[in-house]
């Protein structure tokens, strides 16, 4: 069964459990899920209210009613700021959410975009490029109204459904949903399928989460937070993209290079050049340099997506 709203198509993966899938074009284009027992589950609510209204509407076109619970699995706002759209809903979060909801602001986001018409900074125009297909106006920041620190399970009529904190790795408060049952697994932004991930905390970490996964959980499907539906093949991929990096970052580092942009340029990733924007490799990097110095300042995001930009040219020669 398939159902299409905007740009979201309804795939279901299991009897009666949804991936709410997007087209991967690049930063901000994540997924959902929807879970149509008891009732019912949505998991994740989009990067805008135009996009969540159509997730809302898809699934009550399967269900009829409103979900009782919508689950946030990190706070990145493309994956949380719908969650007013879910007005009946519970909303269920790790507890670290109630502070990380308001590190990104996307009424600053809007004003970037505005800026963008009338400045010549290259890392202001590059930002409002890769939130165009955006709308942030209207948005107020909803954090989730039910709280936990490491697990917690759901009765959806007589589906369990287990949400298990596994951060810090893309995130410090990254949120797995697994039905075990049916070998399913929503994993929020831990897996990027075919499209380059953005680690924000700890590589090293995120890998063990791989491992946990592979060597664990093994699920049947698995609905990224970026990219197609997927299995365990396409998780492997995804650390042999890490290792890559950390170990080529660990190296360089370890003989005097420090600047993540001399770094990015050195290692080899023409394995993965077909993903979606091969240039993130540069945030990857200055994060695992990050994470050896215990830097814990503010990142600059403009200043970020001008050195994207770069490397971007550089990798395209």
């Amino acid at each position: 069964m398939e159902l299409k709203k905007g740009e979201i198509v309804l795939v279901e993966v299991a009897k009666d459990i949804y991936g709410c899938m997007v087209e991967d074009k690049g930063i901000g284009w994540s997924n959902a899920g929807f879970i149509n027992k008891g009732d019912g589950m949505v998991v994740d609510t989009m990067y805008d209210l135009n996009f969540a209204q159509n997730l809302k509407d898809l699934c009550l076109e399967v269900s009829n009613k409103d979900p009782r619970f919508v689950v946030n699995t990190h706070a990145n706002g493309d994956h949380i700021w719908g969650n007013q759209i879910f007005d009946k809903s519970d909303c269920i979060g790790h507890i670290t959410l109630l502070e990380d909801v308001s590190r990104e602001n996307p009424e600053d986001f809007q004003r970037l975009k505005m800026l963008a018409q009338v400045t010549d900074d290259d890392g202001i125009k590059q930002f409002a490029k890769f939130m165009e297909p955006f709308d942030f106006n209207g948005i107020k920041i909803t954090p989730p109204n039910i709280t936990f620190e490491k697990k917690m399970d759901v009765m959806l009529g007589d589906t369990k459904v287990e949400l298990i904190h596994i951060g810090p790795a893309h995130t410090r408060g990254d949120v797995m949903v697994w039905l075990s049952e049916q070998k399913v697994l929503f994993t929020g932004d831990i897996v990027f399928n075919k499209c380059t991930p953005i680690c924000w905390v700890s590589m090293r970490a995120w890998i063990k989460v791989l491992d946990y996964i592979i060597e664990e959980l093994k699920p049947e499907v698995i609905v990224p937070g970026h990219g197609k539906v997927c299995t365990i093949d396409e998780v492997k991929t995804l650390k042999e993209y890490f290792n890559t990096v950390l170990e080529g970052t660990k190296k360089y580092y370890a003989q005097g290079l420090k600047d993540p942009m001399e770094i990015s340029k050195n290692i080899n990733i023409d394995q993965y050049m077909n993903w979606t924007e091969p240039e993130r490799l540069y945030i990857n990097v200055l994060s695992i340099i990050r994470e050896i110095e215990k830097n814990y300042s503010p990142l600059n995001f403009v200043e970020i997506s001008k050195a994207v930009r770069k490397l971007a040219i550089a990798l395209r020669g």
